[in-house]
């Protein structure tokens, strides 16, 4: 009997310590307060958006108070992770997962359709494209895991460090 509570008890412990170690909002002991404290953290953190976010899955970027991420408005600009919740004004708390260190894999939103295998760039409004043709700077992000038929659709992929790159026009 008494070996059965304290598993119990180890198990809520466990539960809780890592619900605080992650982050992650929603789980126990959300560390909230600590999220934007330099230190060591994980794959995902917590931030403040900076408006109203309504859709989940976007790139986004810190805003200029850097506890505050906002989605990507264009694609030139540096993706920091993928905003995974939403937002119904300023200030709200969200979850962030940072490129290149998301475990597995994460769903983006397509601009575009976009082939499964291939590498993934940003888009406007914190979306993802293929290969882009048009001239300006971009990012890769990763390689699609699953396909996209049209803008709008969800699709799987392998994040990485984001990786500049150029496209010139041709002459």
């Amino acid at each position: 009997m008494k070996f059965k509570t304290m598993k119990r008890k180890m198990l809520h412990s466990l539960v809780a310590v890592s619900g605080f170690l992650s982050g992650r909002p929603g789980r126990q002991g959300g560390a909230k307060a600590l999220a934007n404290e330099s230190g060591r953290h994980g794959w995902a953190l917590t931030k403040r958006s900076a408006g109203v976010i309504a859709r989940r899955w976007l790139l986004g970027n810190l805003s200029l108070d850097t506890a505050q991420i906002e989605p990507c408005a264009l694609a030139s600009t540096l993706p920091w992770g993928v905003i995974t919740d939403t937002a119904q004004a300023a200030d709200e708390y969200l979850s962030v997962e940072l490129l290149g260190a998301i475990p597995g894999t994460i769903r983006l939103v397509a601009a575009a359709k976009i082939n499964a295998g291939v590498p993934v760039y940003t888009a406007p409004s914190g979306k993802v494209q293929g290969l882009p043709s048009s001239a300006g700077t971009y990012y890769q992000v990763g390689y699609s895991v699953t396909a996209a038929s049209a803008n709008n659709d969800e699709l799987e992929v392998v994040t990485c460090v984001p990786r500049q790159i150029k496209v010139e026009a041709e002459l």
